[in-house]
């Protein structure tokens, strides 16, 4: 295995290839517009929006400019298309602001950020080069947090130059699909209205319609059946028929026999399946391994829906991720699962009906060539969609067995407001704070939460997350950073119990006797302990050696005994727990959340003191892990019929950082509802010109702190 990982990295040397972009029409009119007006350029999908970039600083290469993005992988592909630029500079929002306060440390999550702005008195002196053109990127995924940083940022460049920058925003409204994260679209599509008081310009609308991504084919088959807006994208090439496929089961022979010859034709490698949930979806789990096992089909997988694909664990194996995890990224053949009116029951209660949701919009957007759409039996067709434009527009597959065809539902009047807690038997503690604004979850915990600073840095023990690998002949990488948490859990319980309950049903009596022996032991089995529904990276692995930890495990163990070093106690590992917990939603209406999950160890001491443990193992602990730590100790405390919650502890062992929750019974049960609501309720919209003016009263206060500065 050793030597075959070398042979093949001496062999994949890389070589970095420079496309060059010549402007199109549409991107040209831009670039000319953008010398005498700020511009709002609404860019569908793939069409250009980091060329338009390109084009804009090629055609201003005496003038400083900084482009802004959303994400760290925006920017580094923004970077490296403007790196022939030297006056032009790239940053994400988080990026900018450690510059524009001048922060000692990295201000990487929106936590911080508020921090800032509750901080903040005056505009902070733009000390960095100076700015005449700045282009807003992605500007549909702004919040509240990076629309005041902008406008602090707009202010300090007019403050430290004597003029205001040229401002270009580049969005699309209809990919705005991070509502759940604060993020509203109307920071793209009135930006004059609310970012005018920071310039003298006069503003203009511009468009990017054509999409260099999509095909003919597939842009009509959008626009007539999906969006019901003829011409809405323009497609740039020839390309396949799209392929609608109506089959009983992602994992039936019918329909594995039609979609295997088109993963053949385009190459795993070239391939994205794309669902609106992977880590839930027990039947995507079963298509994974199939694909997999049965047809050696490298495959990319992360069981985070939150957390984007590292492009590294990507390249060279066939993509299965959510809708949302998608946007950004593109492929050959694009094969878009759950497209059917199951995604209204689930994913969208209280979405409109009438109309494509946003997220399937961005999942239908990402195919370069085929565009493959699965319906899956019984579910109907989506009230929305323009049936007759899928007959003509694609290739209709009926791969029932009983050659069933599928009805149309009807749109409801209303979307369904309210309280939409899961229909599933169990909801994971796990999952309860996914999808919260972390300022949000932050505002409900920090009274209750007693912090202890991390580490000085040169003490943060940084594991290897991901490894290289070789699966039938052909070197991947896989991310490991799940399997690294386990383990240490793992170490830790059989050095102190000689247990080893954290990986469940595991013959103890089969560990090594040998230290680094019992490391490569304890990381492949949590590999096979992680691979009990998604089974591919537990195949692709067959041949590691599983020895990355051998370094590290010592002191991640040393460090985490120390917590339990003062004094004799009895201690359980992965202790699971469930109780019902009502929640009183709007209109006083009841809904009942079966909740259950396993807490990673419950420590009671000789005096009886009970102490739930929630061990990490992350670059920074955040309110979502203070909100499981807090359910498993409401959960102990229902289970045991007491009427005192527990001691409750949050501990990251990479950077020793310890947080103490303490809340009585009532407290922990109002913030247990107020995340539930947070999370599963309906949200509001204001109307517009309320939105307008909370954007005004930001202006006015960013203003008055400008005038403070000087």
């Amino acid at each position: 295995m050793v030597q075959a990982l070398k042979r093949l990295l001496l062999g994949c040397q890389s070589h970095t290839r420079r496309t060059i972009f010549t402007a199109s029409p549409e991107q040209s009119a831009i670039v000319d517009r953008c010398r005498t007006h700020n511009v709002v350029v609404s860019a569908k999908p793939g069409s250009g929006k980091t060329t338009t970039a390109g084009a804009i600083a090629e055609a201003f290469q005496d003038s400083p400019i900084i482009a802004l993005t959303y994400s760290k992988r925006l920017q580094l592909s923004t970077a490296d298309r403007l790196a022939n630029y030297p006056r032009a500079s790239v940053l994400t929002f988080h990026g900018l602001a450690g510059k524009l306060f001048n922060t000692p440390e990295p201000v990487n999550n929106d936590l911080k950020l508020h921090k800032l702005l509750h901080s903040c008195e005056a505009v902070p002196s733009w000390s960095e080069s100076p700015c005449d053109i700045v282009i807003l990127d992605e500007l549909q995924d702004c919040t509240p947090l990076l629309y005041w940083l902008i406008c602090v940022f707009l202010a300090s460049v007019k403050s430290a130059q004597g003029k205001p920058p040229r401002v270009v925003v580049l969005g699309d409204p209809e990919q705005a699909i991070y509502d759940y994260r604060g993020a509203d679209d109307r920071y793209l599509s009135l930006a004059p209205s609310i970012f005018g008081s920071f310039s003298t310009d006069p503003w203009d609308r511009m468009s990017l319609d054509k999409s260099y991504r999509l095909s003919h084919a597939n842009s009509n088959l959008i626009n007539e059946a999906f969006v019901v807006k003829p011409g809405y994208i323009k497609g740039s090439h020839a390309g396949p028929r799209p392929q609608y496929m109506y089959c009983d089961s992602l994992v039936d022979d019918v329909f594995l026999d039609k979609l295997v010859p088109v993963i053949e034709q385009y190459g795993p490698e070239n391939t994205a399946i794309l669902a609106p949930s992977v880590r839930l979806d027990t039947e995507l789990a079963h298509l994974e391994n199939e694909l997999c096992k049965r047809w050696r089909y490298p495959i990319a997988i992360s069981l985070d829906d939150d957390s984007p694909l590292n492009d590294k664990v990507l390249e060279n194996k066939l993509a299965i991720s959510t809708y949302h995890q998608f946007k950004g990224s593109e492929r050959d053949l694009v094969i878009v699962c759950g497209v059917d009116n199951l995604y209204f029951k689930i994913f969208g209660k209280d979405l409109p009906t009438d109309c494509c949701p946003r997220a399937v919009y961005v999942a239908l957007t990402r195919a370069i060539q085929q565009l493959v759409i699965v319906h899956s039996f019984p579910q109907d067709v989506m009230p929305f969609v323009h049936w007759r434009a899928v007959e003509q527009l694609a290739d209709f597959h009926n791969l029932t067995r009983l050659g069933q065809q599928p009805s149309q539902a009807v749109p409801a009047v209303n979307a369904d407001e309210g309280l939409h807690l899961p229909e599933r038997q169990y909801l994971a503690v796990s999952d309860i704070p996914r999808h919260i604004n972390e300022v949000v979850l932050d505002s409900l915990l920090t009274e209750f939460i007693s912090a202890y600073p991390p580490l000085p840095e040169d003490q943060h023990i940084r594991l290897t997350d991901i490894v290289p690998t070789i699966f039938h002949d052909k070197l991947l990488y896989e991310q490991v950073n799940d399997i690294n948490g386990l383990v240490i859990v793992a170490a830790f319980e059989f050095d102190k119990c000689h247990t080893l309950h954290t990986l469940e049903k595991v013959d103890v009596s089969k560990v090594p006797l040998d230290a680094k022996d019992r490391v490569k032991w304890l990381s492949k089995t949590a590999t096979d302990y992680q691979a009990r529904v998604h089974k591919s990276r537990k195949l692709q692995m067959t041949e590691n050696s599983f020895d990355w930890l051998v370094p590290d495990v010592g002191r991640a163990v040393e460090r985490l005994s120390e917590q339990f070093a003062e004094y004799q106690s009895d201690i359980q590992f992965e202790v699971p727990f469930s109780s019902k917990f009502t929640v009183q939603g709007k209109g006083n209406e009841e809904s009942i959340a079966n909740i259950a999950g396993r807490a990673d160890i419950v420590e009671t001491s000789n005096n009886g003191t009970t102490t739930i443990w929630e061990i990490k193992f992350v670059s920074y602990l955040s309110p979502a892990h203070a909100v499981q730590v807090l359910i498993y100790g409401y959960l102990w405390m229902s289970e045991k019929r007491r009427t005192l919650m527990p001691r409750m502890v949050l501990f990251n062992v990479r950077d020793g950082a310890k947080w103490e929750i303490q809340a009585t019974p009532d407290a922990a049960r109002q913030v247990i509802e107020k995340v539930l609501l947070a999370k599963y309720e309906s949200r509001h919209t204001c109307s517009d010109e309320e939105f307008e003016k909370q954007c005004e009263q930001v202006a006015r206060t960013v203003h008055r702190w400008s005038r403070r500065s000087e």
